[in-house]
């Protein structure tokens, strides 16, 4: 799978990149599994340690998961340890070593330490770096940071239930399990932000950066979907985050036409919802939220959280529904993609309004939105 969705600008560093954020994702899972108590008996530590290895390229030419879950069958528990200490020795010695080439930390030539990274690059040198590994890189940056931040252990607790929830998907191209890895910081953060009145509130920051990058997929996948080369992709994916900086560090207060946008707008994606029905079998029974505003547009939950008197819960309503427009329509240049991407945009959706309607299917609509996904790979 690696091999199959490697990236033009470099496959040696995105392998060692995603090692790196694995094994960094994995540590903080099994230190929340420890502090559940669920991390306790030795057949749970290293089914751990194998689900690490699986998703860890270093290792997977090696026939490691193969090997490792035959021990554990047998519970060689010694033997599938001395496994994983395998993986951590290559991670651990591979990539300094690359890192020095680089002149980064560690480098012989630099002689300094590296600076803090800011985050921003040069528009210029953006469009020659691999977004998906920004965007990854990104992604565990903010769990880092949330998982560290003191009052905060909740949701770092259900961002690593989530990532366990989802490990199903990582058989998903690398853009799609991307955009799962930004839905598991930005559910469990979803119903203390939109309680936040403060839109500079730090969940509230944290959530518009991660969804920042969940905008910038979507727009760079409806090229792909297009027909779009992969370098073209990578540049667009770029371009539209560098202008999602832009509005989302100047979020405007909204017009007296407002009414007449987000009617338009549900409008939209009422005309959605009839193209899925006529088209695809999918019933959206489970959707307790489905029917609402059929009649009325403005008892529809889509109207109503455009409306929302939370400026920034408003403006990312209005502002992640262009990407999602863009990449549906994108999908009906080749009809073999459209069913799976109408089906999975209605999910994602319905699972949002599910946060106001039916906060027991929030979490369950999410998943059901992957999993449409998951004919891309049957």
């Amino acid at each position: 799978r690696f091999q199959e969705h490697s990236t033009p600008i470099g496959t040696s560093s995105y392998l060692l990149a995603r090692s790196k954020s694995v094994l960094n994702r994995y540590g903080h899972i099994s230190k929340q599994l420890r502090k559940k108590q669920l991390l306790t008996s030795q057949p749970q530590k290293f089914a751990l340690f194998i689900s690490i290895a699986a998703t860890n390229p270093l290792t997977t030419n090696h026939q490691f998961p193969l090997t490792a879950t035959i021990f554990l069958e047998q519970k060689m528990y010694f033997h599938a340890k001395i496994l994983f200490l395998f993986v951590i020795c290559i991670a651990s010695v591979t990539i300094p070593a690359v890192d020095a080439r680089k002149g980064g930390k560690g480098s012989k030539k630099s002689g300094k330490k590296s600076p803090k990274r800011s985050g921003k690059t040069s528009p210029k040198r953006r469009k020659n770096r691999d977004f998906l590994t920004f965007a990854e890189e990104t992604l565990d940056e903010i769990n880092n940071e949330i998982c560290n931040t003191e009052g905060l252990d909740s949701i770092c607790d259900s961002i690593a239930d989530l990532v366990l929830a989802g490990d199903k998907y990582n058989v998903l191209p690398r853009y799609y399990y991307l955009n799962y890895l930004v839905m598991t910081i930005a559910y469990p953060i979803g119903p203390a932000s939109l309680a936040e009145p403060n839109d500079d509130s730090y969940l509230g920051m944290t959530v518009r950066r991660a969804l920042r990058i969940h905008r910038s997929l979507g727009r760079g996948n409806s090229l792909r979907l297009q027909g779009y080369p992969e370098d073209d992709v990578n540049a667009a994916y770029w371009d539209h985050f560098t202008l999602l900086e832009l509005e989302d560090a100047n979020i405007k207060p909204v017009g007296n036409g407002i009414t007449t946008y987000c009617a338009y707008i549900a409008r939209e994606y009422e005309t959605l919802k009839d193209f899925a029905l006529n088209n695809y079998s999918e019933t959206f029974e489970f959707s307790t939220t489905f029917e609402a505003g059929r009649d009325n547009i403005e008892s529809s939950y889509f109207y109503q959280l455009c409306m929302s008197p939370n400026l920034a819960s408003s403006y990312l309503v209005r502002n992640d529904w262009e990407q999602h427009r863009s990449e549906v329509i994108g999908s009906m240049m080749k009809t073999e993609n459209t069913e799976r991407t109408v089906i999975h945009t209605l999910w994602h959706w319905e699972s949002y309004f599910a946060l106001l309607a039916s906060p027991e299917k929030y979490i369950p609509q999410l998943l059901l939105s992957f999993d449409t996904l998951l004919s891309f790979v049957e």
